[in-house]
């Protein structure tokens, strides 16, 4: 995956949905005890049950990467693509990515077609014995890679791809900087289960199963306590979150308690319309955490205008109204923050239509941006391309 370009980062978390299901889960049979049933989209704000992707009784089959040919796994082992035991799961451009818990496998489906690839990897270090070493924490960060962290936070593991191949890297140890057992990542009680999201800043959040909150900084791979979630029912188990195309957190529970809506910055919570209710394992969303302060501002502008922003025909509009603006840079970023097309336009009056042909680019979610003579960033918004 290639890096993303921070600039933009702050798009990913607007109010444009990549369509009406567009959070992931990993939903369970019972609330019992952790038992994998599906892989589902839904939409949390409509209540709408979604479609399911992959189910703990369907009959799929699996490519192996590592020697380039479809597998039979095993049912009876815990290292198969659908085994009970599912506990992290993340999206990023049109591929969902989970692993067991019990497994180092990592698997990743692709959402169009179904097809599933398995990568095996010697960096995940999980032990069936030690349930501190199992990876229940997922999620895709804003530099394209996806990032995956034990039980413990001993161990947090990178998984990129490049040119069509993924691979795992052991990131190590993160640093807990609370010496308090009530405020420590490492304390089983406060940071241990839940589910982790991302920023447009690169930073990774941890929402433990207790409701603590904690930030980590994938540079200096340390932690850092932010505080407990208000409002959430009392012994209410926190085991998936996804961001919401409006930057809140959206968080399902694994006995089956109904979805909230996390305010980041107060953590607060808000209970949803909960008419369907699943035991979620984990969530996942294509959208980032949009927090004030922010060091990239969202760009935006009166004058400017980008159309449509769902494209099914292969064509965009971008206008430009604002006369101080007489040259103008357009550029369409993919998902990954990579530049898949350019044009320079002059801007008059009663020239300030500019058409672009996107036919042929792939599906998905894009940024649209318009800059100035001088490189200045003017304006950005999301557009899918269907």
């Amino acid at each position: 995956m290639k890096k993303s370009i921070l600039t933009f980062a702050a798009l990913f978390t607007g109010t444009f949905a990549l369509a009406q299901n567009d959070i992931y889960a990993l939903t369970g049979k019972s609330p019992q005890q952790i038992h994998f049933n599906d892989l589902r989209s839904l939409s949390v704000a409509s209540d709408n049950a979604g479609n399911v992707l992959l189910s703990a009784e369907a009959d799929v089959s699996v490519f192996s990467q590592n020697i380039k040919s479809v597998v039979k796994e095993s049912r009876q082992t815990q290292h198969h693509v659908q085994t009970p035991a599912m506990a992290a799961l993340a999206y990023s451009g049109g591929e969902l990515i989970f692993s067991p818990m019990y497994s180092s496998n990592v698997y990743v489906m692709n959402e169009k077609s179904g097809k599933i690839t398995l990568v095996e990897n010697t960096a995940v270090k999980t032990s069936a014995c030690d349930l501190t070493s199992h990876i229940t924490r997922m999620t895709a960060g804003i530099d394209g890679h996806i990032y995956a962290l034990n039980n413990a936070g001993t161990q947090l593991v990178r998984i990129s791809k490049e040119n069509g191949m993924y691979s795992v890297t052991d990131l190590g140890l993160v640093k807990d900087a609370s010496t308090r057992p009530e405020e420590s990542l490492r304390t089983v009680q406060t940071g241990f289960g839940g589910d982790m999201i991302a920023d447009a800043q690169g930073n990774l959040y941890v929402l433990s199963a207790s409701g603590n909150v904690f930030k980590i900084s994938v540079k200096s791979l340390s932690s850092e306590y932010i505080g407990k979630i208000a409002g959430l029912p009392q012994g209410y188990s926190l085991n998936g979150a996804a961001v919401s195309a409006d930057g809140n957190v959206i968080v399902g529970s694994a006995k089956s308690e109904g979805f909230y809506r996390i305010n980041i910055d107060d953590l607060t919570a808000t209970a949803g319309k909960n008419e369907v209710k699943y035991p979620v394992y984990d969530l996942a969303s294509a959208h980032f955490l949009k927090q004030s302060g922010k060091s990239v501002p969202e760009a935006t502008s009166a004058g400017i205008e980008v159309y449509p922003t769902r494209i099914i025909a292969g064509e965009l509009n971008v206008r430009i109204t604002d006369p101080s603006v007489t040259t103008a840079v357009i550029g369409l970023y993919d998902s990954f923050g990579t530049l898949v097309m350019s044009k320079t336009v002059k801007n008059a009056p009663r020239a300030n239509s500019h058409l672009l042909n996107v036919g042929k680019l792939k599906q998905g979610l894009y940024i649209v941006t318009v800059g100035g003579e001088k490189g200045e960033q003017l304006h950005s918004v999301k557009i899918l391309i269907e």
